[in-house]
């Protein structure tokens, strides 16, 4: 799963892989599960959704995409 992480992408290895370590064993089942299926999306993709630059993603990843956004500003805030 961490590999899958990795996608080549500066802004996204530094923002999915930390994710996945911190966050991710406290996701819910649900939760986890979106997050492998956001992982299959392109980086182009993933990189508007995550950085903000895009609202529309799949209705299925929003919760997954609020929680990465929300682990972003917990760290902003530290």
């Amino acid at each position: 799963m961490k590999w899958a992480c990795r996608r080549g992408m500066l802004e996204l290895d530094c923002t999915l892989v930390p994710f996945f370590e911190n966050r991710y064993a406290s996701l819910t089942d649900q939760l986890k599960e979106d997050f492998v299926e956001l992982l299959e999306n392109s980086d182009p993709d993933l990189y508007s959704w995550i950085m903000g630059f895009s609202h529309t993603y799949p209705l299925k990843s929003t919760d997954i995409i609020k929680s990465i956004h929300k682990y972003i500003r917990d760290l902003q805030s530290v």
